[in-house]
C-alpha cells in the first residue's frame, strides 16, 4: 500500500498527531504535532480513521451510542492439544469459553478467552490461565507456551449516528466499535473508506456536486447497525455464557453435519456474510428501483461473476475490463443516437458503453455476442444499467430516451460538463497556491 500511494505522488508522514479540528465553511482548520512542534494547517477535506479513540470524533462532537458489556483476553500461543488445523475450536472451560483459531505456523494459535476477568496479562499467568482452562476444557493436560502477544479488550457494541460534520468524516473503527467475534472490523473499515472515497473524488474533480457525499452516512450507519447486530449473535455464541447452550449447540451441529444441503446452504450465507459479497445498498438513495420480481442483480446489489463465467462468456469479460474504470458505468443495449449526445456531456463522469451481439475491436462498443451479460444483469432487452464506482448496481430499465438518462443522472447528483466548476475551486481540487488537498487521520 504504501508503495502503491508513493507511485500515486501521495506522501506519508510518519510521527505526526492530529491535535486539534474544525470544519470552518469550505475549509478545515488543523493542528498537527510533531517532535514537539506544534503545526496549523488548513485542508479542503479531512477523513479521521483513527480508531476507536478517534480524536476526530471527539472534536466534531459525535458520540458513539451502545453498550460494553465483557473484557476479553487475546493470546497467540504455541499448544500441544492435539487439534486438527484446518477449523476453528470453541472450547466450553465451564466458566466461559476458549475460541482457538490456527495460524500457518507449526502449533502456533490464536486464543480468544472470553472468561477473562482481569486475573493479570502477563505473559506467564495468561499461560498458567490458558493451560488450565483448556485442561479443563478438552478433559486432557495441554501444553502452553509463553504468549508472544497479549491483548486485553472490553467487548464493545457502540456506533455513531453522524458520520460527517461539514467538510469532516470518520470512517472504520472511530465510526463503530464492535466485538471481533465475526471477524468483520478490518472489512466494514476498508469499506466505509471506499465508499467514502470513490464520492469525495467524484466532488473533488468536480464530477458531482457536494450532496453525493451526504450519501455516505445513509449507506454506511445502516451497514454499522445490522454489523453491530450480527456481532452480538455471534459475541454470544462465542461466550456460551447461556448453561443450555454448551448442551444445545453440539446437538445442533450434528443436525445440521447430517442434512448436508442444509449444511452447504448455511455455509454458504456465512461465507457470503464474511466476506461482504452478501453487503448491498437496497434501500439507498443512489438506489433507482428494488428490483423485486425481477431477473439478474437488483438495483443496490453488487455486479460480480466468477472466473468461470467470465472464462465462458465475452460480455462478462469485456464488463470485468470496463468496472476497472473509476467512473461510473451507463451500459445501454440499444443505441438510438443519444450515447454521443450522453457522453459528450457526462463523458468525465461516467463511461459510456453501448452493448452489441458482435466484436467490435475498433470500437467503444461492449460485445455480449451471447447475450449473458444482459441475461446476468437482468436488463430488458434494448434496456440500460448504470453500474456505480465501486461496482454496484445502482438502477436498470427499459431504454427510454436520452432525456430520461440525464434525468436519472442529475439526481444521482452528477454534473454535465457545461455545468462542472473550474480547477482550483472551493470542491477541493489543486490549488495554484499548492496548498494541502486534505488530511487523512489514522
Amino acid at each position: 500500500l504504501r508503495e502503491r500511494l508513493a507511485g500515486l505522488g501521495v506522501g506519508i508522514e510518519w510521527g505526526v498527531e492530529l491535535a486539534d479540528c474544525a470544519p470552518c465553511g469550505d475549509r478545515v482548520n488543523a493542528e498537527l504535532r510533531r517532535d514537539g512542534r506544534s503545526e496549523q494547517v488548513t485542508v479542503p477535506w479531512l477523513v479521521g480513521a483513527d480508531g476507536s479513540r478517534s480524536t476526530v470524533r471527539e472534536r466534531l462532537g459525535l458520540r458513539l451510542v451502545g453498550d460494553a458489556t465483557q473484557t476479553w483476553l487475546n493470546a497467540d500461543v504455541v499448544l500441544d492439544a492435539d487439534l486438527s488445523r484446518d477449523s476453528n475450536h470453541l472450547v466450553h472451560t465451564g466458566s466461559g469459553t476458549v475460541l482457538l483459531v490456527p495460524f500457518p505456523d507449526p502449533g502456533k494459535w490464536r486464543a480468544v478467552d472470553t472468561g477473562y476477568a482481569g486475573q493479570g496479562a502477563d505473559p506467564e499467568t495468561v499461560r498458567r490461565r490458558l493451560a488450565g482452562s483448556l485442561a479443563r476444557g478438552l478433559g486432557r493436560p495441554v501444553a502452553v507456551s509463553e504468549p508472544t502477544w497479549v491483548s486485553v479488550f472490553r467487548v464493545q457494541q457502540r456506533m455513531i449516528t453522524a458520520m460527517r460534520s461539514g467538510r469532516c468524516f470518520v470512517a472504520g473503527d472511530a465510526a463503530h466499535v464492535h466485538s471481533p467475534a465475526s471477524g468483520q472490523g478490518m472489512n466494514t473499515g476498508m469499506q466505509d473508506a471506499y465508499n467514502l472515497a470513490w464520492k469525495l473524488a467524484d466532488v473533488v474533480r468536480g464530477h458531482a456536486r457536494e450532496e453525493l457525499l451526504d450519501t455516505y452516512a445513509a449507506e454506511r450507519i445502516p451497514v454499522g447497525g445490522r454489523l453491530l447486530s450480527s456481532t452480538r449473535t455471534a459475541t454470544a455464541l462465542v461466550a456460551l455464557r447461556n448453561a443450555v447452550a454448551p448442551v444445545a449447540m453440539p446437538v445442533g451441529l450434528s443436525f445440521l453435519k447430517a442434512v448436508r444441503p442444509l449444511k452447504r446452504r448455511v455455509e454458504h450465507r456465512i461465507m457470503a456474510g464474511m466476506s461482504g459479497l452478501a453487503l448491498h445498498y437496497a434501500d439507498s438513495p443512489l438506489t433507482y428501483g428494488t428490483g423485486d420480481g425481477a431477473a439478474g442483480v437488483h438495483p443496490g446489489h453488487l455486479v460480480a461473476c466468477t472466473e468461470q463465467d467470465v472464462a465462458r462468456h465475452p460480455g462478462l469479460r469485456a464488463l470485468r475490463q470496463a468496472l476497472t474504470d473509476p467512473r461510473w458505468l451507463l451500459l445501454l443495449f440499444a443505441d438510438d443516437g443519444g450515447a454521443a449526445e450522453l457522453a459528450l456531456r457526462y463523458g468525465r463522469a461516467v463511461q459510456i458503453r453501448t452493448v452489441i451481439p458482435h466484436e467490435d475491436e475498433d470500437g467503444p462498443a461492449l460485445a455480449d455476442p451471447d447475450d449473458a451479460l444482459r441475461q446476468t444483469l437482468g436488463v430488458p432487452p434494448g434496456g440500460w444499467a448504470l453500474i456505480r464506482p465501486d461496482g454496484y448496481l445502482a438502477a436498470k430499465g427499459q431504454r427510454s430516451g436520452t432525456t430520461t438518462l440525464t434525468a436519472r443522472l442529475q439526481a444521482l447528483h452528477l454534473l454535465p460538463e457545461d455545468t462542472a466548476p473550474g480547477a482550483g475551486d472551493s470542491a477541493g481540487r489543486p490549488a495554484p497556491d499548492g496548498t494541502r488537498r486534505g488530511v487523512t487521520t489514522e
